[in-house]
């Protein structure tokens, strides 16, 4: 089997001014996962890219217009379980073999799209992108290339996550600028995040973290200790 190509943030920009001529009607489209990196420069290049759309009519009008500039549904040879697993509303591929997955609201059936995540990526007469924070991506993707993770994880596994980083977490604009671990500074940036969006509990398996057991009234935990905490809760419902 023919191995797909990448495309980079030229090819990418390049596809969005085409679809943004093309559109007869405006299109707001949420974009996650590894073309958003790709498109801040936090890798090279990506092969294909995940789309989030708000209804069917958004869906019908994106596919008539990726249509009318080449694109097409691929064989459903080609279509693979991870695509299956993922739910994707339509598959649509262009010659060059550069492809783009659309979801309704939700990926895998369960990841809801959320509001407060929205920052403009591009802006045209009738076509806006949007991204989540670089921040957040950025943090992502340096901790999943560390080899101690690599172990654990392969590249669909850091994919998945990232999808669930984009459309379920609530992106905080961190103020705060405390000082509270001496041992490893960079986990402050955990505690400010928690503390400015007002968290209840912290969860990790940072061995500096959980030795405070709280902070400022929010409750540092375990994976281990989080699941048998909702347990309980449920429990009581």
């Amino acid at each position: 089997m023919t191995k797909r190509r990448s495309f980079d943030k030229n090819y990418l920009k390049q596809e969005f001014d085409k679809l943004n001529s093309k559109t007869k009607l405006p299109l707001t489209l949420f974009l996650i996962g590894g073309g958003a990196m790709a498109f801040y420069g936090l890798k090279d290049a990506t092969k294909d890219i995940d789309i989030i759309l708000t209804s069917i009519e958004n869906l019908k009008n994106l596919k008539t217009t990726l249509e009318t500039i080449g694109y097409k549904e691929p064989e459903p040879v080609l279509i693979t379980r991870a695509y299956n697993h993922m739910q994707t509303n339509a598959i649509l591929e262009n010659q060059d073999g550069f492809r783009w997955d659309l979801f309704i609201n939700k990926v895998c059936n369960a990841l809801t799209l959320s509001a407060t995540m929205k920052n403009q990526l591009y802006k045209g007469d009738r076509l806006t992108i949007l991204i989540t924070s670089k921040e957040i991506l950025k943090e992502f993707s340096e901790v999943a290339d560390d080899p101690r993770i690599r172990k654990y994880v392969d590249q669909q596994d850091i994919i998945a996550f990232l999808k669930i980083i984009d459309t379920a977490a609530k992106i905080i604009k961190v103020k705060s600028q405390f000082r509270a671990i001496k041992e490893d500074p960079d986990d402050d940036v955990v505690l400010r995040t928690a503390f400015d969006g007002k968290a209840d509990y912290i969860v990790s398996g940072d061995k500096h973290l959980l030795s405070k057991g709280t902070f400022r009234g929010i409750r540092i935990l375990t994976v281990d200790e989080i699941l048998t905490l909702l347990k309980q809760e449920h429990t009581k419902k």
